[in-house]
């Protein structure tokens, strides 16, 4: 069909709605489905699927196409009639709008309950998540868009996130309560890095208090505008340790990048989610400008640029150390390489679980007048006790009512690559394991141990989930255990507890066990 022929509706029963007359007008005017989901007040995959059904109704193969149709259609008709209507006006008015009028009470006769119809008709059906009421997808239940620049009074209620876990990390996320029309599931790979310390993002999220009386603002504003929206989410925590408390959290789009203390732990901690999380967020309504404050790696990178950087290598731990200045070329690769990392800059130290001892790289880079400090452990090695230090902020590990935190970093392989070209491989238990599970020391060292696994290759796994002893093999009575499985070695897999707020994120330490070999 030509855009000159007028509209389908001749040949079906298809006439375009006010809401698709409003997406085609935006056509026409050149928007871009982000400028018609702002136009209509829809989300970006609501403004897809509306394009994508007038093409589908209309048979048109683009939207060039589409939007010359329907300025070609807006030129011959005005008003609700259409072209071949007022073409024939002058001789068969008075027949054509008899007959006009019958076809409109035939077709409410068709499609009322109890008719020939059986009061169904055929629609097509947005994609899965889109709401349609009265005026089509909408965010949120009868929530009015909020201009960018224009925040609107905060009258909604607090959203909730609520995490069911399993201990194989399979995790479930939702967003409920406040005004929500459904609750809203955010994958559990995109929750893990939305709150992931470290680098790695385009958007930063800042760990907020309890009480949002004491709020410290950085990025050039003395003090944050409080009169913007701040949306409250609350982590619950399922199947954790009773007493672990809730923690909030504050969404506070248009504001700078918010850091407050945590009064029962004393210091603080940087979130950066990732730009789908905080998509989501304008899409239930909690739109405004988000501070695009640079990340970490960002502005490794342009300290580098600006400065020039040098890197240090020193070997600590069992080997004295040795310090050795990389060449510039080493520099670069070495910075590209942790920039990859999703938290890179680390301070490490303590005994590994279920390990006698521990071997470890220290990297200081500097940038400018920037030191960072990096240590760099190989695959297969675990530290139980850690300092967090970067460029943004120093906290210490701390120790609160749950009892422990965790944290997981992951090394990229062109890292782990590249420390081995430099001679600083060091002994790797499991070569294929690349992540490090990172926990605090605490008063009951054995809660550090949630399960034992022991099996060989093919074979059944005995599980052992009652540990009551320190955190290391030599803690626990495993010569029963172990004498049903006769022959070597044997796979040991160690569960570390203490998995908030990255349960998806949690993998065990993997180990070969020689008997009788002292492994």
């Amino acid at each position: 069909m030509s855009p000159k022929q007028g509209y389908r509706w001749l040949h079906g029963d298809w006439r375009p709605t006010d809401r698709q007359r409003e997406v085609l007008d935006a056509i026409m005017d050149g928007r871009t489905n982000a400028g018609i989901a702002v136009r209509l007040g829809v989300t970006l995959d609501g403004a897809k699927w509306h394009v994508s059904e007038l093409l589908a109704k209309t048979g048109l193969p683009d939207r060039a196409a589409l939007a010359e149709w329907w300025i070609a259609e807006k030129s011959q008709q005005r008003g609700f009639l259409p072209a071949w209507f007022l073409l024939q006006r002058k001789a068969h008015f008075a027949v054509a709008a008899g007959g006009l009028v019958l076809a409109i009470l035939a077709g409410i006769a068709w499609l009322a309950p109890g008719g020939a119809g059986g009061g169904q008709a055929i629609h097509s059906e947005p994609p899965p998540g889109i709401d349609i009421g009265d005026g089509g997808p909408m965010t949120a239940a009868s929530a009015p868009p909020v201009q960018p620049g224009n925040p609107q009074p905060d009258t909604r209620k607090p959203f909730f996130v609520e995490r069911q876990l399993s201990r194989r990390g399979e995790t479930t996320i939702r967003l409920s309560g406040g005004d929500l029309p459904h609750a809203v599931t955010i994958p559990p790979v995109e929750y893990s890095n939305a709150l992931h310390t470290g680098t790695g993002s385009d958007y930063s999220w800042f760990r907020g208090p309890r009480q949002s009386a004491s709020w410290e603002a950085r990025g050039g504003q003395s003090e944050p505008d409080l009169s913007l929206p701040r949306y409250q989410l609350e982590l619950i925590h399922l199947g954790a340790d009773p007493g672990a408390p809730d923690e909030q959290y504050w969404y506070v789009p248009g504001n700078p990048a918010l850091v407050g203390p945590l009064p029962d732990r004393g210091w603080v901690e940087l979130f950066t989610p990732i730009a789908g999380l905080v998509e989501r967020y304008r899409e239930l309504g909690a739109a405004g400008a988000i501070s695009e404050e640079p990340s970490m790696t960002e502005s490794m990178i342009a300290s580098v640029q600006e400065f020039g950087a040098k890197v240090v290598l020193e070997r600590v731990g069992a080997i004295p150390a040795q310090g050795q200045q990389l060449r510039d070329e080493m520099t670069q690769a070495l910075l590209a390489a942790l920039a990859q990392s999703q938290s890179a800059v680390l301070v490490l130290e303590g005994t590994g679980v279920g390990t006698a001892g521990y071997d470890r790289v220290a990297l200081e880079v500097t940038l400018g007048p920037e030191v960072a400090t990096c240590y760099y452990i190989p695959p297969g090695r675990i530290a139980v006790q850690g300092v967090l230090v970067s460029r943004r902020f120093h906290g210490a590990w701390g120790v609160s009512g749950s009892g422990y935190f965790q944290r997981v970093y992951t090394v990229p392989a062109s890292f782990d690559r590249l420390m081995e070209e430099l001679g600083y491989a060091g002994v790797s238990l499991n070569p294929g394991y690349k992540s490090r599970i990172i926990t605090s020391l605490e008063e009951r060292p054995w809660r550090l141990i949630d399960q034992i696994e022991i099996w060989r290759d093919g074979g059944q796994r005995l599980v052992i989930n009652h540990i009551e002893h320190q955190p290391c093999l030599e803690g626990c009575d495993l010569e029963v255990a172990l004498g049903q499985f006769p022959g070597d070695p044997l796979k040991v897999a160690i569960w570390p507890t203490g998995t908030e707020p990255f349960p998806e994120a949690a993998r065990p330490a993997l180990y070969d066990y020689y008997l009788d070999d002292g492994a």
